[in-house]
């Protein structure tokens, strides 16, 4: 260069960093100790042997190298004369012109590479706001200029969003198709829709029906014990056991109104098989013998029912009697029980309401068996099982059984 001064310089890479004789290698912060390079470059590296050829160093043209601020920058040779070069020549007689003053680039300050690169990928689900580093000197330079991508927290907020408004859409539709639903009504082709036809409120009165229109097609018939028709019974479906030990078998069934409530066909049952087996009923001197049995067997002598107030006195009265749905009573082959009184007895049996119920079952049955009516013996005496109890005691104490004392206990027949 210092014998052609007007050719161009030819273009040289500039060291990282120089010391008083060679230039550093100055580790990357982060390294671990294993990969560290050595401090200083080997002394049979610098200069080489072209250099010290005569000749060679003429044209040589190595710039300064650009440091940072906090670097520590040897003070420059001393400048070579400029006159021709002859002999030997050494490295410290090699000049070096000093740069342009440019402003030196700025250096990216670059965080430990394994220990945070490495901690922030183990902790980056649970920080919502940090996004994902890429040391300086693996982003490309295309890269550093790019658009931000989308953090965490804004594509979790972007899909709750997404969610939110799917989850609006489904329940606005169905709201909407149940109020659609709920405001049709069936129509038949060419008129309107026939209304449902009314029940008759007493089977006994024979009300009449309005028939349904033949065009419409009738409603599927709700279960019988929703229905709950007067006059309309349900049947105990199992067998009672034999009560009593010899004599003559009376087999009977037994049957519930539909519209009375609180007491079902095998509670009743069971509340007539423990009175009509006790010893102190009519089975107690071995002339006869009585069983329950099922409708379905088509063997039952006669049936006891368990009857509302109405419904008991439209059967009794089909025998004569005449019980203002008061009492119970019994028709040939028949034995009602009136619910009334099953379930609120009467004053005189105030407080006693099993007792009243197993005189009910004995008188009644005591009817179908050929017992009749029979009056108090005398003022404080029992009141024999035949006597009209439910309509007062006249003198005499509460008495359930026929059979008192392993005997038969009766009153004068009553006129």
């Amino acid at each position: 260069w210092a014998a052609h001064p007007d050719e161009p310089q030819p273009p040289a890479e500039q060291p990282t960093a120089t010391s008083d004789a060679y230039p550093v290698n100055r580790p990357h912060p982060g390294l671990p100790e294993s990969v560290h390079l050595p401090a200083e470059l080997p002394d049979n590296l610098w200069p080489p042997h072209a250099l010290l050829e005569r000749h060679t160093t003429e044209n040589l043209y190595v710039p300064a190298p650009v440091l940072p601020d906090d670097a520590h920058t040897p003070s420059p040779p001393p400048a070579a004369p400029e006159h021709e070069v002859t002999g030997e020549v050494s490295a410290a007689q090699v000049y070096v012109p000093s740069p342009p003053d440019r402003a030196a680039p700025e250096v990216e300050p670059e965080p430990a590479f394994l220990p945070d690169v490495l901690s922030r990928a183990d902790h980056a689900a649970e920080d919502d706001g940090a996004d994902d580093y890429v040391p300086a000197h693996s982003r490309s330079s295309g890269a550093r200029h790019a658009a931000p991508s989308a953090s965490p927290r804004m594509l979790r907020r972007r899909r709750r969003a997404m969610l939110l408004a799917y989850l609006v859409v489904v329940v606005v539709v169905l709201v909407a198709g149940h109020q659609l639903s709920g405001n049709e009504e069936p129509v038949a082709p060419g008129r309107e829709a026939a209304q449902p036809a009314a029940e008759p409120e007493d089977a006994g009165r024979g009300a009449n029906v309005p028939a349904a229109t033949p065009q419409v097609k009738a409603a599927p018939t709700p279960p019988a014990e929703q229905q709950a028709t007067a006059g309309e019974f349900r049947y105990a479906k199992e067998r009672g056991p034999m009560l009593g030990t010899a004599g003559q078998l009376y087999r009977f069934q037994v049957a519930v109104e539909k519209t009375v409530d609180g007491t079902d066909p095998a509670e009743f049952a069971g509340e007539i098989d423990r009175t009509l087996g006790d010893n102190r009923s009519w089975v107690n001197d071995g002339r006869l013998r009585l069983r329950r049995v099922t409708k379905e067997s088509g063997k039952a002598d006669f049936t006891i029912y368990l009857a509302s107030a109405r419904t008991s006195e439209q059967m009794c009265a089909t025998g004569g009697l005449q019980t203002a749905g008061f009492t119970s009573c019994r028709v040939p082959g028949k034995v009602i029980i009136n619910a009334d009184r099953w379930a609120q007895a009467v004053p005189d049996y105030a407080g006693h309401l099993a007792e009243y119920r197993r005189y009910a079952i004995n008188h009644e049955v005591g009817h179908e068996l050929g017992h009749g009516h029979e009056t108090c013996p005398k003022a404080g005496a029992k009141a024999p099982v035949m006597m009209q109890q439910t309509y007062g005691l006249k003198g005499c104490t509460r008495n359930a059984w026929p059979y008192l004392g392993g005997k038969r206990y009766a009153g004068a027949p009553m006129a």
